[in-house]
């Protein structure tokens, strides 16, 4: 049961916004900019969450940047693409269902120094690995087990293994990976729900350089330990090491959004 650990307390939420914060490359926001052009019968659509006209099972080709970001995941395979949910505890989220899904960001991301990673999500199957970003199968981030996150930088790994917890498959978490100055990795994780506060995962601190390159979001290489659940926000800062402060202000944020 995830809830333990120290505690990050909350932020200004009213008045932030993730554009705060220097160097923010990606992002992909919930129930915002996602655009379907199958449904679930595989007819042609054209349905977006901005127009709110999605419908369930949707099949979704695209998930467009927010805000001055330009960064956009896209599937033009049909086989691929992740679906639109309906029921309430998901909405504005992408299905990456049944471990089949994926998508492809349209410009490669490399982070050669600093650098951080939060992701709100919900993994509903941790019983094979699941990555949650990659470009191929020396380079990923990835659900190695319901107690070990890992990341391969120039196929060079590095786990976060927890003795005491393990991720919930019923819940959504924002797992925040961040590199600082020291080429030192840490892996933070908040559950959501029942007061949880933020939790140091496994070791801290732990050093790795190298260039960490994304080009695939759900996946490591196309269609290799495909994620397993839903995803509600994407952010990448490529060029900063997020600060507690700056967490606690992510945290505010991303719990107070509407889904």
């Amino acid at each position: 049961m995830l809830g333990l650990g120290n505690s990050i307390t909350s932020g200004s939420y009213s008045s932030w916004s993730p554009e705060d914060v220097d160097n923010l490359t990606l992002w992909l926001s919930a129930n915002t900019n996602i655009l379907a052009d199958q449904d679930n019968g595989n007819n042609t659509i054209s349905h977006s969450s901005n127009a709110g006209d999605m419908q369930d099972d949707d099949q979704i080709n695209r998930w467009n940047a927010n805000g001055s970001t330009s960064i956009n995941a896209i599937q033009t395979t049909q086989a691929d693409k992740p679906r639109w949910e309906t029921d309430a505890n998901d909405l504005g989220a992408v299905n990456f269902k049944a471990g089949l899904k994926f998508m492809d960001l349209d410009t490669q991301i490399n982070c050669t120094g600093v650098c951080s990673f939060v992701f709100r999500l919900k993994p509903t199957d941790l019983s094979a690995v699941r990555a949650i970003v990659g470009s191929t199968n020396t380079e990923f981030f990835q659900f190695q087990s319901n107690a070990q996150i890992r990341i391969k930088v120039d196929n060079n790994q590095v786990n976060f293994t927890e003795l005491s917890e393990t991720f919930i498959t019923t819940k959504y978490h924002i797992i925040t990976l961040v590199r600082n100055s020291s080429d030192q990795w840490t892996a933070y994780v908040k559950v959501l729900g029942a007061g949880s506060t933020e939790k140091t995962w496994g070791d801290a601190n732990q050093t790795q350089a190298g260039t960490f390159t994304v080009t695939n979001l759900g996946c490591k290489a196309n269609d290799s330990a495909n994620f397993n659940g839903f995803m509600k926000d994407v952010l990448v800062y490529n060029g900063t090491a997020l600060s507690s402060a700056e967490r606690a202000d992510m945290y505010d944020y991303l719990i107070n959004q509407e889904y």
